[in-house]
């Protein structure tokens, strides 16, 4: 099969047909995403709507009981395919957590993060 529709920008990371369920509850139905290279998009929805378990599919921490992950064009939804994606350093999630209730707690300041991240970008060329 070949990867999800492209559009205008390649395809970093999608999914085709993506299903999943534990038992007799299917937590994921038929979900098809193309996530474009240098796209930033948020996952938002109630308790309980199946955000963690879309994410723990397309980064292979669990198994889909149907459908496809496609990473840069490249199909890794079984095992072999996340064998081969870890090898090239893998897949990494961020998760932006609650704002913290400490009064002493800073959350870091965005531009000094995308520096400091530039930084180390830089340091990995």
């Amino acid at each position: 099969m070949s990867p999800p529709a492209q559009s205008k920008a390649p395809i970093a990371l999608g999914t085709r047909g993506l299903s999943k369920a534990f038992g007799s509850l299917a937590v994921a139905r038929d979900i098809a995403i193309n996530l474009p290279v240098g796209a930033r998009y948020a996952l938002i929805g109630p308790n309980g709507a199946g955000k963690t378990t879309l994410i723990n599919l397309m980064t292979g921490m669990l198994a889909p009981n149907a459908g496809q992950i496609f990473l840069a064009g490249d199909d890794i939804t079984d095992e072999a395919g996340f064998a081969a994606v870890n090898a090239r350093g893998g897949l990494s999630v961020l998760v932006g957590d609650r704002q913290p209730s400490c009064a002493h707690y800073a959350l870091p300041d965005p531009a000094a993060v995308r520096t400091w991240l530039a930084g180390a970008n830089d340091q990995e060329q």
